[in-house]
């Protein structure tokens, strides 16, 4: 009874790691205003998935037009400068740094719609690395799949991954003449 519980609760883990809490900035999503708190998921291969309280918007991959990262943000904490006895909540307190990233799409009925997402800086650039792959534009990391391969295999062509970009060679290198 316990060990069921337990793949299913480290599959949950393993599930959420690619949920993250973001924040709807702007755009024209229908039912979603600006400042809605949300969730994004990536572990779907086919579409990225925004969900709010209201209403989940699904967007596929081949329908992003566009996407770019924005401007980074940094909330300080609500400290007046007044209160002097407080000033080193301001100047010494972690600083959380966001960034934008905007979304072009067309939804299912074939209409343009965008939105920008606040999301915590990592999660940013690696979202847009995340649809990047899925378009085509970027390879996908052969580090990730596979620790002990080189990390430029995944972009040049190199001895080690001949066959991967030439089908027909062996992998072993031609003599000189």
């Amino acid at each position: 009874m316990r060990i069921p519980f337990l793949f299913a609760l480290f599959g949950g883990i393993i599930a959420a790691a690619n949920v993250h809490t973001t924040t709807y900035v702007v755009g024209n999503l229908d039912n979603i205003s600006a400042g809605a708190i949300g969730t994004v998921n990536l572990s779907d291969d086919k579409a990225i998935v925004f969900r709010t309280r209201e209403t989940t918007v699904g967007v596929a991959y081949p329908s992003i037009s566009k996407a770019e990262l924005g401007a980074r943000v940094t909330h300080t904490p609500d400290v007046p400068f007044y209160k002097v006895w407080q000033l080193h909540k301001r100047l010494l307190a972690p600083r959380d740094s966001t960034q934008y990233l905007t979304v072009d799409f067309k939804n299912a009925n074939g209409e343009d719609r965008t939105m920008t997402l606040e999301l915590d800086a990592s999660v940013a650039s690696d979202m847009l690395k995340v649809i990047e792959i899925h378009q085509g534009k970027r390879p996908a990391a052969v580090y990730d799949a596979h620790p002990d391969q080189w990390w430029g295999d995944g972009t040049w062509k190199t001895n080690r991954n001949t066959p991967k970009w030439n089908p027909t060679s062996s992998g072993a290198i031609a003599p000189v003449k």
